[in-house]
């Protein structure tokens, strides 16, 4: 398994717990809320939480056992 880097949001450099796709970028919960709810258009974004486990990448996968998401190199 790679190491990773914990991700942090773009805006205010707190760990990040999302992925916006449509920006590019990794948001933590509260800038994510801030960004995206400021016009109809932002809130149709597509985001994704982050990996539970390297907290890197964007989950790909949910694992039911365990109940966490996952992104594919820790799937």
């Amino acid at each position: 398994h790679p190491q990773y880097t914990m991700a942090s949001c773009v805006v205010c450099a707190v760990p990040a717990t999302v992925w916006c796709q449509n920006d590019k970028a990794f948001l933590c919960s509260e800038c994510d809320v801030k960004i995206h709810s400021t016009n109809a258009v932002a809130a149709r974004h597509t985001r994704q939480h982050l990996c539970g486990s390297c907290n890197a990448a964007p989950s790909a996968h949910f694992c039911r056992n365990d109940c966490i998401a996952l992104c594919d190199a820790c799937d």
